[in-house]
């Protein structure tokens, strides 16, 4: 599911890219079409922002985290973190000074209800 600023792993790769250091377009881009995106979200909020991104890649979940203020976008924090269910599960999720955070928190306590109960 893509949510708000992002409609595919192109606008991922593209948003989180950093021109000098850290993660490439291209790179990010490898990273998620080897894997599957199960969310994918950009919400502006006022003057800020702020993201979040959760994937799977060779039987591992990961999971993104980035904000920031009106001076600079998500560039340069891609860090794909790895995570599980049950901890995503537990969480307080995103706030409602972004665009998109009920539509993302629904979905998420969705994904981890169903995930927990097959696993």
């Amino acid at each position: 599911m893509y949510v708000q600023e992002f409609k595919s792993n192109e606008d991922i790769a593209i948003a989180y890219s950093y021109w000098s250091d850290g993660e490439s377009a291209t790179q990010i881009l490898k990273q998620l079409n080897e894997s599957r995106v199960y969310l994918a979200w950009y919400g502006a909020g006022d003057y800020c922002g702020c993201s979040f991104v959760l994937f799977s890649h060779n039987g591992q979940l990961y999971e993104v985290n980035a904000s920031h203020c009106s001076c600079y976008g998500l560039e340069g924090q891609w860090d794909p973190e790895p995570t599980c269910w049950k901890s995503l599960a537990q969480r307080d999720y995103f706030h409602a000074e972004y665009y998109g955070h009920q539509s993302v928190n629904d979905y998420l306590r969705r994904l981890c209800d169903e995930n927990i109960k097959t696993a």
